[in-house]
């Protein structure tokens, strides 16, 4: 049972009840409620979160050591996707077939195809910039040093406390 995940449900169900419900068609949200509302439930069963303080604390806790080891373990995977990208970024600015004027000696542009490449580029460098936040997040500074992970690609992230 993974108490943060479960502790985050169980605030978004609780957050739930003072809004107005959506339109029954939309059943992905009553779907979704439906499990926030089962994940308060099984955290109430075992006597955890029974206020919205508590909630709070378990959905801010790090994590435990082998999820924050699998967490680093992807950090360090979406790392090497972002360099890829960059790398591929590289390549296309020296293609000359994606580039207007590109041997002129005059201002260069972009050809359509190329600035499409270079936008899902970006598109995909900020999804990945996203997960990596979100995982960074989980961690503390203690865990990263543990599974080797370099602190300099943490600065500006708000890691849990210890």
């Amino acid at each position: 049972m993974n108490t943060r995940k479960l502790a985050i449900q169980a605030i978004s169900y609780l957050e739930s009840l003072g809004k107005p419900l959506p339109d029954e068609s939309e059943t992905a949200w009553y779907k979704q409620n439906e499990r926030n509302y089962k994940a308060l439930l099984k955290l109430n069963n075992a006597n955890m979160g029974k206020t919205m303080d508590e909630l709070k604390a378990l959905a801010l806790a790090p994590l435990a050591e082998r999820y924050a080891k699998e967490a680093i373990e992807r950090m360090f995977k979406i790392d090497a996707e972002i360099s890829k990208t960059y790398k591929r970024e590289e390549e296309i600015e020296k293609t000359p077939s994606l580039w207007h004027g590109f041997f002129s000696g005059h201002e260069v542009t972009p050809k359509a195809v190329c600035k499409r490449q270079l936008e899902a580029l970006e598109r995909k460098r900020e999804k990945l910039n996203k997960q990596h936040t979100e995982l960074a997040k989980s961690i503390t500074a203690e865990q990263a040093q543990k599974f080797n992970y370099p602190l300099e690609c943490l600065d500006g992230i708000e890691l849990c406390a210890s």
